[in-house]
């Protein structure tokens, strides 16, 4: 059986990265599935300016959270295929406060286009 020796640290632009930082950040990445999963999700989506897309995606999130308080007074037209969920039920479906989430996701970002 081969051994194989890992250097325990790398230079770089005088900056020094050894094991302990290395696993510390496989860590971070690993020890949360769904972080993991947002984390993967942003950099797989391609955006140029991440920081930018989280700051946009916590308004949407904000605004999703004031309909949940909100919106229970507002009811769609059945030609937006909601069914006969209110404003603040939707948006429960899509925070998944709720089940059936996916349909309701669809359709909401449907009316996008």
């Amino acid at each position: 059986m081969e051994t194989m020796t890992i250097e325990k640290s790398a230079t770089s632009e005088n900056v020094k990265f050894d094991e302990a930082q290395f696993l510390s950040v496989a860590n971070q990445y690993g020890s949360d599935k769904k972080v993991k999963r947002v984390v993967d999700a942003l950099i797989g989506s391609g955006v140029d300016n991440i920081d930018d897309t989280v700051a946009k995606a916590h308004v949407i999130i904000g605004a999703l959270q004031g309909m949940v308080d909100n919106a229970s007074g507002y009811t769609p037209d059945k030609d937006l295929d909601f069914g006969s969920d209110n404003g603040a039920v939707i948006a429960e479906k899509i925070l998944g406060l709720s089940n059936s989430a996916g349909h309701v996701r669809k359709t909401f970002s449907g009316l996008a286009r």
